[in-house]
């Protein structure tokens, strides 16, 4: 008995862990962005505020000039040193992201983490490694580097589709007909029951069942797509308008439970349109991602070689 709560309590560690790591890891990518913008947006508009400033009058040669004269000094731009740095630590998160399928073949990292772990860890890289490299243009950019900076866009906006995209298809591929079938039970005793509310919940079922199914027979891959994104965005207002409408037909504990269930039935509804389209979906959206992050990478392995013995 003692060993089963010893082995339960190190499982609930581990979750506890796997759902902390990646809020420290997002935490601290946010904040250093933050840090380093807020710098910047300091020396552009208000210098005598920057750190920059405050380290220029340490020195010494600085130290006896007016604040007007040492302000003067203080600056941004693509090639300051800020700039510079802040593009470092945009590659290196960025090379990071970009041989993330490595970490998930190599024994020895996934020691280290789980897939899952490195997962994030990808995005966050993914994410937040091109809001630097953002700031290191001094939103400027040479003719050339344009295609660059693009390619980095569209490759960060497929990366974000595809998280969402592969969040969706796991819930697809597991069976929710038991699940379903526990809805329609419950829904069949409430219209005994309540019956007002069940004609209220009955009527959006329907509604939202038929532009499904017309969205299942008529949509194609990026309109699938599209109303999968509305769906979702939808999401809580629907709930929320829901709520309102059921307690005002029966009591606050019934409006609830049902209000739960008909959400579930209607994300029964959307993976039966996702079904047709889910594996295309995906197939066409690495037919953009890895592409993109090939020719990225390759710009700005040619940016880095140009750029870093003026840099240094």
């Amino acid at each position: 008995f003692t060993e089963g709560i010893g082995i339960r309590n190190a499982g609930l560690a581990k979750v506890r862990r796997g759902r902390l790591a990646p809020l420290v890891l997002w935490s601290l990518g946010l904040a250093a962005w933050l840090l380093a913008f807020a710098e910047i947006l300091l020396r552009l508009y208000a210098p005598a505020r920057s750190l920059d400033f405050a380290m220029l009058r340490r020195q010494a040669d600085l130290a006896n000039l007016p604040i007007d004269a040492v302000t003067d000094k203080v600056r941004f731009g693509s090639g300051s040193e800020l700039a510079v740095w802040c593009g470092v630590v945009g590659a290196g998160l960025m090379l990071i992201a970009a041989i993330y399928p490595v970490f998930r073949r190599i024994r020895l990292f996934r020691w280290m983490a789980s897939n899952t772990m490195w997962f994030d860890f990808h995005m966050m890289a993914g994410t937040i490694g091109p809001m630097f490299i953002l700031l290191h243009t001094g939103f400027s950019f040479r003719k050339w580097e344009v295609i660059g900076f693009w390619s980095m866009v569209i490759v960060v906006v497929s990366g974000v589709i595809g998280r969402y995209l592969y969040t969706q298809v796991p819930d697809l591929m597991n069976g929710r007909e038991l699940e379903e079938l526990d809805h329609t039970r419950a829904f069949g005793q409430a219209r005994r029951d309540h019956a007002s509310a069940m004609a209220d919940v009955d009527e959006e079922l329907a509604r939202h069942a038929e532009r499904a199914d017309h969205r299942a027979r008529h949509g194609g891959m990026i309109g699938t797509l599209c109303w999968l994104i509305l769906e979702d965005l939808r999401r809580p207002a629907l709930w929320w308008a829901r709520r309102r409408r059921l307690g005002k037909l029966t009591t606050r504990s019934i409006a609830r439970e049902l209000g739960r269930r008909t959400g579930r039935m209607m994300l029964g509804h959307r993976r039966r349109v996702l079904a047709s389209q889910a594996q295309l979906l995906l197939h066409s959206w690495k037919k953009v991602h890895v592409p993109f992050t090939m020719l990225m990478t390759a710009i700005s392995v040619a940016h880095i070689w140009d750029a870093f013995p003026r840099a240094f």
